[in-house]
């Protein structure tokens, strides 16, 4: 009889910790979802420290959380309003890892190494972005210009020219694209062309390339 009583009292003790234990695991996915939730909103009001503050809670709770990285981006969003950089690419990274399929990652990555000056590993991001994203056009802009910062002028003019098709009257776009066939060598046809364009559409500075490229052919011709 003793025997039985202890086994009977040693079963409900088994259970009552099993559901001490689900219980504990419910309260911390609650809680994991309640931080979240706040961060999310304290974003979306423009309250980035209260949103870090309401991820890095929610991150204590769980670190490696199975929600396809939405506390990481969260975290790297707000990093990046704040301008706190190198945070910001850490969470990237970390988001990137659990889903690389995302494209808006390295999207905000290329724009944080624009940022920094690091233009080859902005190229690297955006090329993979618009791998991912090829009809996001607006992203050619800064790529382009992250290729002519990188001396890559040849996909500097390339990216260029895929953002004015769909932007033909950006003057600025035309200006980089004459500036490149200069830094890259190319033909005095291409160039003019490029910065007659950007003149005609309004750009000081390519009028004064033009005038500058025009009393050099004077000057060459006056040799001659």
């Amino acid at each position: 009889m003793k025997k039985r009583f202890i086994f009977v009292i040693t079963g409900m003790m088994i259970a009552v910790l099993a559901g001490c234990n689900a219980g504990s695991k419910e309260n911390k996915a609650d809680a994991f979802d309640k931080h979240q939730l706040a961060g999310t909103l304290s974003m979306a009001e423009g309250d980035y420290r209260s949103a870090v503050e309401s991820y890095e809670k929610a991150l204590a709770i769980n670190p490696a959380p199975n929600d396809h990285a939405l506390v990481y981006r969260g975290l790297a969003s707000s990093y990046f309003k704040l301008e706190k950089y190198d945070e910001a690419l850490i969470y990237l990274k970390k988001a990137i890892d659990v889903n690389p399929g995302y494209a808006l990652n390295y999207a905000l990555s290329g724009t944080i190494y624009n940022k920094q000056k690091k233009y080859d590993k902005c190229m690297e991001a955006l090329e993979t972005y618009i791998a991912l994203k090829p009809e996001d056009i607006e992203s050619y802009q800064i790529l382009s210009n992250a290729c002519f910062e990188a001396k890559k002028y040849a996909k500097a003019i390339h990216y260029a020219q895929e953002y004015l098709k769909y932007h033909p009257d950006d003057a600025d776009m035309y200006l980089l694209t004459g500036m490149c066939h200069v830094a890259d060598g190319g033909n005095i046809y291409d160039i003019a062309g490029a910065f007659l364009k950007a003149a005609e559409l309004g750009s000081d500075k390519a009028s004064k390339y033009l005038q500058m490229i025009m009393e050099d052919a004077a000057r060459q011709s006056g040799r001659e």
